[in-house]
C-alpha cells in the first residue's frame, strides 16, 4: 500500500446526519446535485483522519486501535477507499508519506 499523505478536497464536505457520515459535493453550476455518498464506520473514520498530515500507513495503524481489524486488512481497506475517493475527486494527495512509500 502506498503511504501517501492525503487531505479532503475542498469541493466535498462531510456531514453527520442521523449518526451517519455523508459526503456532499459543494455545487458548482448545478452539477453533482445527485452525488451524495454514504460512508460506513471505517470509511468515516478514515475520512476524518485525512488532514493532510497523516499518511495512509499511520491511518491504517490507527484503525487497528479503533476497530477489530488486522493491520494488513486496514491497509488494504485504506488503499481501496483512497482509490474510490480519488475517482470522486474527494481527496488530494499532498505528499509521499512514510519513507520508502510512494503516493498513488
Amino acid at each position: 500500500m502506498s503511504g501517501g499523505i492525503w487531505r479532503r478536497a475542498d469541493r466535498i464536505v462531510g456531514r453527520r446526519i442521523g449518526g451517519e457520515l455523508v459526503l456532499v459535493p459543494i455545487l458548482q453550476r448545478g452539477t453533482d446535485a445527485d452525488a451524495i455518498f454514504h460512508l460506513n464506520k471505517t470509511a468515516a473514520f478514515v475520512w476524518e483522519q485525512l488532514d493532510g498530515e497523516r499518511d495512509l500507513v499511520e491511518i491504517a495503524s490507527l484503525m487497528t486501535g479503533r476497530f477489530d481489524v488486522e493491520l494488513a486488512r486496514a491497509q488494504a481497506e485504506c488503499a481501496e477507499l483512497m482509490e474510490t475517493l480519488k475517482s470522486l475527486g474527494a481527496v488530494t494527495c499532498v505528499g509521499a508519506g512514510t519513507a520508502g512509500s510512494e503516493a498513488p
